[in-house]
């Protein structure tokens, strides 16, 4: 009972520190990719704030963290043609594989660290 209180208190409390405008989920679209042959990936952003303790500027490295204003999306930057900033897929791959895998080298729980783990394979129209 008493460690329902503190989960409670907690999710009231990071309410107030992440901004009411935190997503639960976000579904990173296939539309960063040159292939039809993965789906998007279902990204829950809550579970990794509140639960895995992953701070703001791990994903969003450009915003201030003012509570007031939303941090902008990834494809703002990395959508960009631009050949000093990494390419969006590339941002995602290296941001969450890579992280899953560095926990999983450590022999701590991870995520999912292969295509068909987090991607849904589509069938292809021919």
């Amino acid at each position: 009972m008493v460690m329902l209180y503190l989960v409670v208190i907690w999710i009231g409390m990071a309410g107030k520190i992440y901004g009411q405008n935190m997503p639960e989920e976000i579904i990173i679209d296939k539309g960063i990719y040159s292939t039809d042959i993965y789906g998007g990936v279902r990204f829950l952003h809550g579970a990794h704030v509140l639960e895995f303790g992953i701070v703001c500027s791990v994903c969003h490295h450009t915003w201030d963290q003012d509570e007031n204003i939303l941090p902008d999306k990834c494809t703002k930057c990395h959508m960009v043609k631009d050949t000093e900033k990494i390419s969006l897929r590339d941002a995602y791959m290296n941001n969450c594989r890579g992280c899953h895998g560095r926990l999983k080298v450590e022999g701590k729980p991870s995520g999912p660290t292969r295509c068909n783990e987090c991607h849904r394979k589509n069938k292809r129209m021919r």
